[in-house]
């Protein structure tokens, strides 16, 4: 469970080997489709995917869909409400403080709603994100994102 300030505390699936702090591994943020949940991470990534990310020393954290966002599963879908962004900044600071990461190595991708999603997060933190990989995703018309470092 998390709880970043002004939103609802959100369930957040990881995958994280129990010797993750002895190396700074990457980050990979998936977000589901639509109807779906976040084992689908299982199936966008593979297990094979998902063990070379813990055996880094990384991290996989697939979050549980806002049942408020709905029709979607993800705010940034359809609104411009930040809500999942934020959920992602505390998953990355908790993952930061309490486990140590490779922040240049921090990754967002998902299938369908979540590959929309992605393609907001890409420019809504592209401070930090270093690749994006949406599956049936993009920008809707009219929800052209601000860029967050557009550098």
């Amino acid at each position: 469970m998390f709880s970043p300030k002004g939103i609802a505390p959100r369930k957040v699936r990881l995958w994280i080997d129990p010797k993750a702090s002895e190396a700074e591994g990457p980050v990979v943020f998936y977000w589901h489709g639509t109807g779906s949940a976040p084992t689908e991470a299982l199936t966008g990534l593979g297990q094979a995917g998902i063990d070379a990310v813990t055996a880094a020393g990384g991290i996989v954290a697939a979050p549980h869909a806002d049942p408020a966002a709905a029709p979607s599963p993800w705010w940034l879908v359809l609104t411009e409400k930040e809500d999942d962004l934020l959920l992602a900044d505390e998953v990355l600071a908790c993952a930061i403080q309490e486990v140590g990461i490779d922040v240049r190595r921090i990754h967002s991708m998902g299938l369908s709603a979540g590959g929309l999603h992605t393609s907001q997060m890409s420019v809504r933190r592209s401070s930090y994100v270093a690749s994006v990989v949406p599956y049936s995703g993009g920008l809707l018309d009219g929800l052209m994102p601000p860029w967050d470092a557009p550098s």
